[in-house]
């Protein structure tokens, strides 16, 4: 069932997000319209105004509505990595970059929108709200993910041997042959309700 919730409430963001990237565009193709206004006689210049300030209600309600609802979910939501306390630099930059990408795939609402900058060229989505890196020797990060599947968190895992693979496949298939109880983690990412969260982390220390 959690599946299955996760499932929908991650569509059901893409659709929301869908719906208000169409009502933008409408807005911009209403503004190109009104820009041709030499091709439109009074009375019909006045109804793409009138049209206008109709959708641009409806896209700043909607903007309220979703700025108000990433507002809660920072409150009540948490995405947290935990690192082991013994890996080099690099390595601690390697592993946090794939557990981020597993969540970011996993939590679609946890997505913010595209940017884009002063001259229009577009960027990627990034995560709407910070995570927080902690670090842990093996036995914390070991209870941290026990913890983290006994609440229904949403969970990424790295061991040790997926750094000797040359490919996904290859990882996938050390990670499935190791002992699920006694995995040689390297990092693993938690996201859910906060509260959740900070009990599964409990022992880890945050990063320096």
């Amino acid at each position: 069932m959690r599946c299955a919730g996760n499932f929908m409430v991650g569509h059901s963001a893409l659709i929301s997000r869908t719906i208000f990237r169409s009502r933008v565009g409408f807005l911009d193709g209403i503004d190109g319209l009104v820009e041709c206004d030499s091709l439109l006689d009074a009375r019909r210049l006045a109804a793409l105004h009138r049209l206008k300030l109709m959708w641009q209600k409806s896209v700043d309600a909607e903007l309220h509505t979703r700025i108000d609802a990433a507002s809660r979910m920072r409150k009540s939501v948490k995405t947290a990595i935990l690192l082991l306390d013994s890996l080099p630099l690099w390595k601690r930059l390697n592993v946090t970059a794939f557990l981020a990408t597993g969540i970011g795939d996993a939590s679609p609402d946890a997505m913010g929108e595209t940017y884009q900058d002063s001259i229009g060229r577009k960027y990627t989505r990034l995560f709407e709200q910070p995570i927080v890196i902690f670090e842990a020797s093996q036995n914390v990060l070991r209870e941290a993910l026990s913890a983290g599947h006994e609440k229904g968190l949403t969970c990424s895992a790295y061991i040790s041997s997926m750094f000797e693979q040359s490919n996904g496949d290859a990882g996938r298939k050390v990670f499935r042959e190791g002992r699920a109880d006694c995995l040689d983690l390297v990092g693993i990412a938690l996201r859910g309700a906060r509260k959740d969260v900070d009990r599964a982390a409990k022992g880890a220390m945050l990063h320096s």
